[in-house]
């Protein structure tokens, strides 16, 4: 018989993001989320009063939670750099978190009104590299912001599934 030492894994609100699916949709839907489809519920998370949660598996495991916070209408550059910003003060001032070196606020680009493509700023629970928060801009339908929780010890090894 294997017996595994249970890992420190990275946690959204208080809930390891590890386990089968279905007992993490249950949690969350505890925490007051409202399932929408198979993996995916929505609420409110933070400043975000609509937002939805997407459980990412990786080999049937929690891998990932991401958290899109949308909002009614659509978002230009200049709405939605502000809400990063704020995220991103929040994620700096909180001692749970060590940001990345390669981090900085975003700042509006006045001549196109664009966002520079792959801007994300990173932060480590705990200081661990293993347990990474991502937060970025995403575009559809307008700007919205995508925060991804990871759990990068049920991360495929590269080259396994091959």
């Amino acid at each position: 018989m294997k017996i595994r030492a249970k890992k420190d894994v990275i946690k959204f609100l208080g809930i390891d993001v590890d386990g089968l699916r279905t007992l993490m949709v249950l949690k969350l839907m505890f925490k007051g989320f409202k399932r929408v489809e198979k993996g995916v519920l929505r609420g409110e998370f933070n400043i975000f009063s609509n937002a939805y949660i997407y459980v990412h598996t990786i080999k049937k495991k929690v891998g990932r939670i991401i958290v899109i916070g949308y909002s009614n209408d659509q978002r230009s550059a200049s709405e939605i750099i502000p809400v990063f910003n704020d995220l991103y003060e929040q994620f700096s001032n909180c001692e749970k978190y060590t940001p990345s070196p390669e981090n900085k606020k975003l700042e509006l680009d006045d001549e196109t009104d664009e966002i520079p493509s792959n801007f994300i700023a990173t932060f480590y629970q705990g200081g661990d590299k293993m347990k990474p928060v991502h937060i970025k801009i995403t575009e559809f339908a307008g700007y919205n912001i995508r925060i991804v929780y990871e759990n990068r010890y049920n991360d495929t090894i590269p080259g396994t599934d091959l």
